[in-house]
């Protein structure tokens, strides 16, 4: 287990550790991996491509950019279920092609991420297993229309607490 965080079966917890990057040599059983409350700016290409059972990833109160996510980022993370990015320095919505390599996500979490102004339509194209989608304490002002038509499985959304331009 690497220094400052806790390891236990399937769980590794390494949140407020003042962690400025993702641990390396994490237990290759890894199934939840948090990392709440740290100072982390990015999740280079291949840094988890190791825990193929990861099932949750919180990046919850970090000091993520979109500079700091690239299309390798989540690759091989195929059972990758629940992914929390909130509360992070996200200005944009990530780019369509970050999110292709997570078939199995179900839930996303980006609220508190209060630069982040801007929703592609075909950003979640690729999830099309999404059931739980946050959005809210934002900078949102518009939503286009076709950025949540595919998301058939989509039952939870909350996007309250944005400067709205109805």
């Amino acid at each position: 287990c690497p220094q400052g965080c806790r390891c236990r079966r399937w769980y590794v917890n390494c949140s407020d550790s003042d962690l400025t990057a993702v641990p390396r040599s994490l237990p290759v059983s890894t199934r939840y991996l948090y990392l709440y409350r740290n100072k982390i700016t990015a999740l280079p290409a291949g840094a988890l491509n190791y825990l193929p059972e990861l099932r949750l990833l919180d990046l919850t109160s970090n000091l993520i950019t979109n500079d700091g996510l690239t299309s390798g980022s989540f690759k091989m993370l195929n059972k990758l279920d629940a992914l929390y990015l909130s509360t992070n320095r996200l200005r944009s919505f990530p780019k369509e092609e970050i999110f292709n390599q997570l078939p199995s996500l179900k839930t996303l979490k980006l609220s508190g991420n209060v630069q982040l102004s801007s929703v592609h339509r075909t950003s979640l194209a690729a999830l099309k297993n999404l059931q739980h989608l946050e959005l809210d304490n934002c900078n949102l002002t518009t939503l286009p229309r076709e950025t949540l038509e595919d998301l058939t499985s989509l039952s939870y959304c909350t996007l309250q607490s944005n400067p709205w331009k109805c």
